[in-house]
């Protein structure tokens, strides 16, 4: 019986991402990117939480590091969805630290710099989950079981590097 409401979870849970994710969509197509300084943030679009495909769990930081985290609506684990100079590239902040996902090397929460080349991100893929490139790099965010997030080249047949996306 257990697994069966596992599966029903998961189930019911997926209808409704693949909703968000056509919503996000949406508002990605519709919003046309700023220009930005350094200093000065672009459009802010929304709040996404990011929950793994695979382990779903989503992702945090505390000011530095980054990580995922359990149950996710439960934790206030959104990220600001900014626009970036770039077409489809998006700098996503932490409203709790007011810094932002960088992908150079490990995947930190840095100052924010809006036009800083590896704190783009640009959500790609098919189907309900999205993977997440870094503009600099060309690495995608991808995690594992043991709460840690990284970036590994791109493979959208690695469950670990697709993300189910919230709005909040």
């Amino acid at each position: 019986m257990k697994n069966l409401m596992s599966l029903a979870r998961r189930c019911w849970s997926m209808a409704g991402k693949v909703a968000v994710m056509a919503a996000v969509g949406a508002v990605a197509v519709t919003v046309a990117p700023s220009p930005a300084s350094a200093s000065t943030p672009g459009q802010f679009l929304t709040h996404w939480q990011l929950e793994n495909y695979q382990t779903q769990l989503c992702l945090d930081g505390d000011g530095g590091r980054i990580w995922t985290t359990g149950d996710c609506p439960s934790f206030n684990t959104y990220f600001a969805v900014y626009t970036t100079p770039w077409d489809g590239f998006y700098n996503l902040q932490d409203p709790q630290t007011g810094l932002c996902l960088d992908g150079g090397g490990r995947v930190l929460e840095t100052p924010c710099n809006w036009n800083n080349e590896y704190q783009a991100w640009h959500p790609g893929g098919q189907g309900p989950a999205a993977t997440f490139g870094n503009k600099a790099t060309g690495r995608c965010l991808d995690s594992n079981f043991n709460n840690e997030a990284y970036t590994n080249p791109c493979d959208w047949n690695n469950v670990y590097q697709n993300w189910f996306i919230r709005q909040a």
